[in-house]
């Protein structure tokens, strides 16, 4: 499984993980979703749209992920 390393530096704003958690309820989606959104929009990047078919596989995987966790 591919990870990206964040690293944790003295200005990182750690009030964010609250409002994502508050997202996930709020939207009734996955972590993953909203951090994807929040990464795209940050970094101006517009992924390949995915048919419902990828978009459902998807997220079951995560979801099973999350509930492994």
């Amino acid at each position: 499984m591919p990870s990206l390393e964040i690293k944790r530096y003295k200005d990182f704003k750690k009030d964010i993980l609250p409002k994502i958690d508050a997202l996930v309820a709020e939207q009734n989606r996955t972590r993953s979703d909203i951090i994807k959104d929040i990464l795209y929009a940050k970094f101006g990047y517009e992924p390949d749209p995915w048919s419902q078919d990828q978009f459902n596989e998807n997220h079951i995987e995560e979801r099973n992920e999350e509930v492994e966790l």
